[in-house]
C-alpha cells in the first residue's frame, strides 16, 4: 500500500470526525472495511476510491458552512423557523 492511500484515508477519517458524522465505533468499523477491501483492489484504484471521497467530503463541508452562513434558519426546527419567519414580518406565533 502506497504512502498516498495512508495520507487519503487518514485525510477522510480526520473529515469524518471533524464533521462529527461518525462515532469512534463507525470509525472503527469504516478502518476494517478499509482494512478488508485494500486486500482485493488495485492501489490505483484504491487511491481514486479515496480521493473521489476525500472530495465529497470537502464539498459537502463547504456546503455546510456556506448554508450555515447565508441561511441561518436553516439548522432550526421547523416551529423554530416558523417562530423566527413569523417575527422578522412583525407576526407573533400563536403558543
Amino acid at each position: 500500500m502506497s504512502s498516498t492511500v495512508i495520507q487519503e484515508y487518514r485525510y477522510i477519517l480526520r473529515l469524518l470526525l471533524l464533521n462529527k458524522r461518525l462515532s469512534l465505533s463507525e470509525l472503527r468499523n469504516v478502518r476494517k472495511y478499509y482494512i478488508a477491501t485494500k486486500k482485493y483492489q488495485n492501489p490505483v484504484i484504491c487511491n481514486n476510491m479515496l480521493h473521489s471521497v476525500r472530495i465529497f467530503l470537502s464539498n459537502e463541508t463547504e456546503y455546510r458552512r456556506l448554508m450555515d452562513l447565508y441561511n441561518p434558519l436553516n439548522q432550526l426546527t421547523k416551529r423554530e423557523r416558523i417562530s423566527k419567519t413569523a417575527n422578522h414580518v412583525g407576526l407573533k406565533v400563536p403558543e
